[in-house]
């Protein structure tokens, strides 16, 4: 219906379903538009200055100059409990492009989520972790 606003957490989009939103590599498609929620409720549409069609960590990776570190910030829903089976799987899929496509660039890892937090610390020795408390 048009002009409705469907709400998804992202982690229940596929990879294609996630690119298909906002600006679009191929000119002349048009993907879907962003929206986000404001505090006090309001849905209002997602604008930056500059658009750029969303891209995954290994083309981030491939596109922005080696020399310049990343912050790969592990983000997690706080109304959601994870079992630790899921955790380990998503953190394992991001530690594997990481090792694979980072090479010697600077990467840490941060996260509000304590799980997430402790356990990409305990997947991996090569990079620093940290753990941000929510207020």
């Amino acid at each position: 219906m048009q002009g409705t606003v469907y709400e998804r957490r992202i982690t229940e989009l596929s990879l294609a379903e996630f690119l298909s939103y906002g600006p679009q590599r191929e000119e002349g498609v048009a993907g879907k538009p962003l929206m986000r929620k404001t505090k006090d409720g309001k849905i209002v549409s997602w604008t930056v200055e500059t658009d750029d069609s969303a891209c995954t960590l290994k083309e981030a990776f491939e596109k922005v100059n080696p020399s310049i570190g990343f912050n790969i910030e592990l983000k997690f829903d706080d109304h959601i409990v994870y079992q630790q089976d899921y955790l380990i799987h998503v953190l394992k899929a991001v530690l594997h492009v990481v090792l694979e496509y980072a090479k010697d660039r600077p990467i840490i890892f941060s996260s509000f989520q304590p799980d997430a937090a402790l356990l990409v610390k305990n997947l991996q020795t090569c990079y620093p972790v940290r753990f941000h408390f929510g207020i």
